[in-house]
Protein backbone atom coordinates (compact mmCIF):
# COMPACT_ATOMS: atom_id res chain seq x y z
CA UNK A 1 0.00 0.00 0.00
CA UNK A 2 2.91 2.28 0.84
CA UNK A 3 4.44 1.64 -2.59
CA UNK A 4 1.12 2.46 -4.31
CA UNK A 5 0.88 5.74 -2.40
CA UNK A 6 4.49 6.59 -3.27
CA UNK A 7 3.89 5.84 -6.97
CA UNK A 8 0.69 7.90 -6.90
CA UNK A 9 2.49 10.90 -5.31
CA UNK A 10 5.36 10.62 -7.79
CA UNK A 11 2.98 10.54 -10.76
CA UNK A 12 0.96 13.49 -9.41
CA UNK A 13 4.11 15.53 -8.76
CA UNK A 14 5.37 14.82 -12.28
CA UNK A 15 2.00 15.76 -13.84
CA UNK A 16 1.60 18.93 -11.79
CA UNK A 17 5.18 20.03 -12.44
CA UNK A 18 4.88 19.37 -16.16
CA UNK A 19 1.63 21.36 -16.39
CA UNK A 20 2.97 24.36 -14.53
CA UNK A 21 4.54 27.17 -16.52
CA UNK A 22 7.37 28.71 -14.60
CA UNK A 23 8.80 30.37 -17.69
CA UNK A 24 8.24 34.11 -17.65
CA UNK A 25 7.90 34.79 -21.38
CA UNK A 26 5.96 38.03 -20.96
CA UNK A 27 7.61 41.05 -22.45
CA UNK A 28 7.17 44.15 -20.32
CA UNK A 29 5.09 46.88 -21.93
CA UNK A 30 7.09 49.93 -22.95
CA UNK A 31 5.68 52.70 -20.72
CA UNK A 32 7.29 55.50 -22.72
CA UNK A 33 4.63 57.84 -24.17
CA UNK A 34 4.99 58.43 -27.90
CA UNK A 35 1.54 59.28 -29.33
CA UNK A 36 -1.68 61.07 -28.47
CA UNK A 37 -4.93 59.87 -29.98
CA UNK A 38 -8.23 61.75 -29.87
CA UNK A 39 -11.66 60.57 -30.94
CA UNK A 40 -13.86 63.59 -31.62
CA UNK A 41 -17.63 63.19 -31.73
CA UNK A 42 -20.16 66.01 -32.18
CA UNK A 43 -23.95 65.90 -32.48
CA UNK A 44 -26.62 68.50 -33.23
CA UNK A 45 -30.39 68.61 -33.58
CA UNK A 46 -32.34 68.74 -36.85
CA UNK A 47 -33.47 72.30 -36.02
CA UNK A 48 -29.85 73.44 -35.86
CA UNK A 49 -29.04 71.86 -39.22
CA UNK A 50 -32.08 73.52 -40.74
CA UNK A 51 -31.37 77.05 -39.50
CA UNK A 52 -27.59 77.20 -39.05
CA UNK A 53 -24.39 76.69 -41.01
CA UNK A 54 -22.20 74.55 -38.76
CA UNK A 55 -18.42 74.43 -39.11
CA UNK A 56 -16.09 72.03 -37.30
CA UNK A 57 -12.48 73.01 -36.69
CA UNK A 58 -10.13 70.36 -35.30
CA UNK A 59 -6.45 69.60 -34.92
CA UNK A 60 -5.32 66.82 -37.28
CA UNK A 61 -2.54 64.17 -37.11
CA UNK A 62 0.07 66.92 -37.58
CA UNK A 63 -1.50 69.26 -35.02
CA UNK A 64 -2.68 71.56 -37.84
CA UNK A 65 -6.08 73.24 -37.67
CA UNK A 66 -8.51 71.77 -40.24
CA UNK A 67 -12.03 72.91 -41.15
CA UNK A 68 -15.03 70.87 -42.29
CA UNK A 69 -18.70 71.68 -42.76
CA UNK A 70 -20.99 69.69 -40.48
CA UNK A 71 -23.80 68.59 -42.78
CA UNK A 72 -25.35 65.79 -40.70
CA UNK A 73 -26.53 65.31 -37.14
CA UNK A 74 -23.32 63.51 -36.19
CA UNK A 75 -19.67 64.19 -36.95
CA UNK A 76 -16.77 61.92 -35.92
CA UNK A 77 -13.04 61.94 -36.48
CA UNK A 78 -10.06 60.12 -34.93
CA UNK A 79 -6.56 61.58 -35.07
CA UNK A 80 -3.23 60.20 -33.84
CA UNK A 81 -0.20 62.48 -33.49
CA UNK A 82 3.34 62.26 -32.14
CA UNK A 83 3.95 63.87 -28.75
CA UNK A 84 4.15 66.71 -27.85
CA UNK A 85 1.04 68.11 -29.57
CA UNK A 86 -2.11 70.16 -29.03
CA UNK A 87 -5.32 68.46 -30.15
CA UNK A 88 -8.96 69.46 -29.91
CA UNK A 89 -12.16 70.44 -31.63
CA UNK A 90 -14.55 73.38 -31.86
CA UNK A 91 -17.96 73.91 -33.42
CA UNK A 92 -19.01 77.25 -34.87
CA UNK A 93 -22.57 78.18 -35.84
CA UNK A 94 -23.83 80.98 -38.06
CA UNK A 95 -27.31 81.73 -39.30
CA UNK A 96 -27.81 80.26 -42.77
CA UNK A 97 -27.87 82.75 -45.61
CA UNK A 98 -31.44 83.72 -46.40
CA UNK A 99 -32.84 82.72 -42.99
CA UNK A 100 -34.65 85.69 -41.49
CA UNK A 101 -34.52 85.61 -37.67
CA UNK A 102 -37.98 87.23 -37.57
CA UNK A 103 -39.45 84.11 -39.18
CA UNK A 104 -37.86 81.64 -36.76
CA UNK A 105 -40.33 80.07 -34.39
CA UNK A 106 -39.23 79.00 -30.92
CA UNK A 107 -37.02 75.91 -30.96
CA UNK A 108 -34.38 74.21 -28.85
CA UNK A 109 -30.79 74.19 -30.00
CA UNK A 110 -29.55 70.79 -28.88
CA UNK A 111 -25.88 69.92 -29.30
CA UNK A 112 -23.09 68.09 -27.58
CA UNK A 113 -19.66 66.59 -27.78
CA UNK A 114 -17.78 63.54 -26.57
CA UNK A 115 -14.00 63.32 -26.65
CA UNK A 116 -11.93 60.27 -25.86
CA UNK A 117 -8.20 60.81 -25.44
CA UNK A 118 -5.44 58.23 -25.28
CA UNK A 119 -1.72 58.27 -24.56
CA UNK A 120 0.01 55.46 -26.47
CA UNK A 121 3.52 54.04 -26.65
CA UNK A 122 5.54 53.51 -29.85
CA UNK A 123 3.68 50.21 -30.48
CA UNK A 124 0.36 52.09 -30.10
CA UNK A 125 -0.55 50.28 -26.86
CA UNK A 126 -2.75 52.43 -24.60
CA UNK A 127 -0.89 53.72 -21.54
CA UNK A 128 -3.66 55.98 -20.21
CA UNK A 129 -6.93 57.52 -21.33
CA UNK A 130 -9.56 60.11 -20.46
CA UNK A 131 -13.01 61.17 -21.59
CA UNK A 132 -14.76 64.54 -21.71
CA UNK A 133 -18.21 65.51 -22.89
CA UNK A 134 -21.19 67.78 -22.50
CA UNK A 135 -24.71 68.17 -23.87
CA UNK A 136 -26.60 71.47 -24.13
CA UNK A 137 -30.19 72.43 -24.79
CA UNK A 138 -30.80 76.13 -25.38
CA UNK A 139 -34.35 77.42 -25.99
CA UNK A 140 -34.23 80.03 -28.76
CA UNK A 141 -36.52 82.32 -30.70
CA UNK A 142 -35.98 84.60 -33.68
CA UNK A 143 -35.36 87.44 -31.20
CA UNK A 144 -32.72 85.60 -29.19
CA UNK A 145 -30.85 83.56 -31.80
CA UNK A 146 -28.55 86.39 -32.98
CA UNK A 147 -27.69 87.31 -29.38
CA UNK A 148 -26.88 83.66 -28.64
CA UNK A 149 -24.76 83.25 -31.76
CA UNK A 150 -22.84 86.44 -30.99
CA UNK A 151 -22.11 85.47 -27.38
CA UNK A 152 -21.30 81.85 -28.14
CA UNK A 153 -18.79 82.30 -30.96
CA UNK A 154 -18.02 78.58 -30.60
CA UNK A 155 -20.63 76.18 -29.25
CA UNK A 156 -17.92 73.63 -28.47
CA UNK A 157 -14.31 74.70 -27.94
CA UNK A 158 -12.16 72.07 -26.23
CA UNK A 159 -8.40 71.63 -26.71
CA UNK A 160 -5.74 69.68 -24.84
CA UNK A 161 -1.97 70.01 -24.61
CA UNK A 162 -0.22 66.63 -24.66
CA UNK A 163 3.32 66.90 -23.25
CA UNK A 164 6.25 64.72 -24.35
CA UNK A 165 6.05 62.85 -21.01
CA UNK A 166 2.41 61.91 -21.67
CA UNK A 167 0.85 64.41 -19.28
CA UNK A 168 -2.36 66.01 -20.53
CA UNK A 169 -3.62 69.47 -19.67
CA UNK A 170 -6.88 70.97 -20.83
CA UNK A 171 -6.10 74.13 -22.69
CA UNK A 172 -9.68 75.26 -22.98
CA UNK A 173 -10.42 77.53 -25.88
CA UNK A 174 -8.11 77.77 -28.84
Amino acid sequence: MMIAALVCCTVMTTVMTACGDDDDDTVPVDRTPAFAEMEYSLNVSDDMLEKLDLTVEYRDDNGKLQTEAMTGKKWKKTVTAKLPVTLGVRLKAELKEGVDPATIEAFSAEYGYLIRGYIKNAEHSVLSNFMDGNDQTIPLTGETINIWLTRASYLVNVFYDFAADGKVKERGQM
